[in-house]
């Protein structure tokens, strides 16, 4: 029996993520990159659309209730009560922000980051585009990593380059309420 009360929706390309009231998320549509984070049914089998929430641990490794999820393009984001991170799906220009261009089939805790901090932010909100991850942390600070294409990461590098871990943008603003991406644009924002 699947608890269907869920908070919060999130819909791109060919999946979509729902995050349930307890906290477990629900992923269905197209699994090519892993972009479902669970493994492929096998010929025949029923297919158990909740991601194992064992891959959701936080900082003293236990199992943690997921807060908030974003799909993307070919990839998804999840952050956990306690501001962690986890990114899966397609690795391509290092939209996961894992320090590297591969495929990572089950949801992964971000636990590097490049920038002025020496450990890992504990963040509150995350977007996730075609080809690029923006993520926001409970400092107001923005974290960027992907295709640098159009700008869209907000770092000084070349257009056609991309980064693999999460870089902190020299922007900071203590009253920013979130983050949010397109195609090849991404875009913080404020409630009032």
């Amino acid at each position: 029996h699947i608890d269907t009360k869920y908070k919060i929706a999130s819909a791109c390309s060919n999946h979509t993520l729902l995050l349930l009231e307890s906290g477990a998320v629900l992923s269905l549509g197209f699994n090519e990159n892993g972009e479902l984070g669970r493994k492929k049914a096998e010929k025949d089998a029923e297919d158990d659309p909740i991601i194992d929430p064992s891959y959701f641990r936080g900082q003293d490794e236990r199992i943690e209730p997921v807060k908030l999820v974003c799909a993307g393009w070919k990839h998804c984001a999840a952050i956990t009560v306690s501001g962690c991170l986890y990114t899966w799906g397609h690795g391509a220009y290092g939209r996961l922000g894992q320090g590297h261009c591969r495929n990572e089939p089950n949801p992964k805790q971000v636990k590097e980051v490049a920038g002025e901090k020496s450990e890992t932010p504990h963040f509150k909100d995350v977007g996730c585009g075609e080809s690029h991850t923006v993520a926001l942390d409970e400092d107001g600070i923005i974290w960027a990593c992907g295709s640098g294409h159009y700008g869209k990461l907000g770092l000084p590098i070349d257009g056609s380059s991309f980064i693999s871990k999460f870089h902190s943008l020299s922007f900071r603003k203590d009253s920013l309420s979130g983050v949010c991406c397109g195609t090849n644009h991404s875009m913080a924002y404020h409630i009032v």
